[in-house]
């Protein structure tokens, strides 16, 4: 046992100085697992459970190699009728068994993705499966093996339980919980050459068996920023995550002065159909009265007078419906900055012509989040933040931190950007 301890502290140590002196990406991992010992010998195996802790270091994207140590007990009992002089060593005679033990390992993992490309199906994009191939090293823990025999007797193996070597073999998935943290589930196999686990030694039959186990694996230095090697191209990891909405946001309302003009407008373009179609039924119904009878002079005037008041009319209608404004567009004002949340419209603020080089650190649908995060971004000291539109049709606003003609200056505030606002800014390059 304190040779395994020594182990472990030299594997944590070379662990801790590689997290320090490396950059990126993560190599190293701890794991905590525990599960169901299944014996595969000559009585049938009972409920039981075991725990292990292991060190993983990943030297490739697709193979890693692993220390560990298990603790368990085996469990296993059975019914026989049995004769009257059963022999005292016979198979038959046992009634139940307990094994205690240590089992220390050596591994090398298979990363099953790397070598198979099983990330471009979604149903692997956060499981990683690896195939297991390694030796083993079992000792007893304890008493060793108590096997229970019928007619109250007690035999214990611990004298003749010699240590023996496994050879292992199984099969493991990892689920992504987050950058540091993975789900373990897996099987392993180890094939022993021992008849003694359960107990049962007459019929020489190896007694294999199963470590079914769940876990967590714990990796070391790995952050959001700094993914482990195992997880270099899982594909959602650059998935911006999505800003959350403040609390004390409300709907912003719409602009009275803009709601009265757009009224003001569909009035005057009502009243301009109205007026062009009343001009084209008094023409049609003109060119059918000449078309019967010759006009007079007095009826020349007496139509030319109508058409005078009836324009006259139209004009005043129009005026009416403009609250006596000249008739014709009216000219939009831009909207005002809403008092619920001092942040201004979708209109306002808006630049469709940047400079060359724009650092982009945020892109939004909605005008009222693009220009929350800009007042974020302000209040941060980025002064020159603003949003801007690439051209007249884009629906989509970006939010940049500076907008320069100086490619020197756009690279040092997009090196800044990433380092204190989001890994993930980049720069726009416009009007090359």
């Amino acid at each position: 046992m304190k040779q395994v301890i020594i182990l472990f502290t030299l594997l944590f140590a070379v662990c801790t100085a590689r997290v320090s002196a490396q950059v990126s990406p993560a190599r190293f991992a701890v794991e905590f697992n525990g599960g169901v010992p299944l014996m595969l010998g000559s009585i049938p195996a009972s409920l039981s459970t075991y725990g292990g802790l292991g060190f993983r270091y990943s030297l490739t994207t697709a193979i890693s190699f692993q220390a560990s140590v298990n603790v368990g007990t085996m469990l296993g009992k059975q019914n026989q009728q049995i004769s009257a002089f059963p022999q005292p060593e016979t198979v038959a005679n046992i009634k139940s068994y307990r094994t205690d033990f240590y089992t220390y390992s050596l591994r090398g993992q298979l990363n099953l993705d790397r070598v198979l490309g099983l990330r471009q199906y979604n149903m692997f994009n956060r499981i990683n499966p690896y195939i297991i191939v390694g030796a083993g090293y079992t000792a007893p823990r304890g008493d060793g093996i108590v096997a229970e025999r019928y007619f109250g007797t007690t035999k214990v193996y611990k004298d003749g339980f010699k240590d023996f070597y496994t050879v292992q073999g199984g099969l493991a998935f990892r689920y992504y919980l987050n950058p540091a943290l993975d789900l373990n589930l897996g099987c392993e196999f180890n094939y022993t050459q021992t008849y003694y686990l359960d107990g049962a030694f007459q019929d020489k039959k190896y007694d294999h068996y199963l470590l079914n186990y769940i876990g967590i694996n714990y990796k070391i230095g790995a952050s959001r920023k700094r993914q482990h090697i195992e997880w270099m191209n899982i594909r959602f990891i650059e998935r911006k995550p999505r800003k959350p909405r403040p609390d004390n946001e409300t709907e912003p309302q719409p602009d009275p002065i803009l709601a009265q003009q757009e009224r003001e407008r569909d009035s005057v373009n009502t009243a301009k159909a109205n007026a062009v179609r009343d001009s084209i039924s008094a023409a049609q119904t003109k060119e059918a009265k000449d078309s019967v009878m010759a006009t007079t002079p007095d009826d020349s005037a007496t139509a030319a007078a109508d058409t005078a008041k009836r324009d006259v009319k139209t004009v005043k209608d129009q005026a009416t419906l403009t609250g006596g404004k000249p008739v014709g567009e009216p000219k939009r004002t831009p909207p005002k900055a809403t008092a619920a949340t001092g942040v201004a419209l979708a209109s306002n603020g808006i630049t469709e012509t940047p400079f060359k080089y724009n650092v982009v650190v945020g892109a939004y649908q909605k005008p009222k989040y693009a220009f929350i995060f800009r007042d974020q971004m302000r209040k941060k000291g980025y002064d020159q933040a603003s949003v801007y539109r690439t051209g007249a049709n884009s629906r989509m606003l970006r939010v940049v931190i500076i907008s320069t003609d100086n490619k020197q200056e756009a690279l040092k505030a997009l090196r800044k950007a990433r380092k204190e606002i989001d890994p993930t800014a980049w720069m726009q390059v416009v009007n090359p």
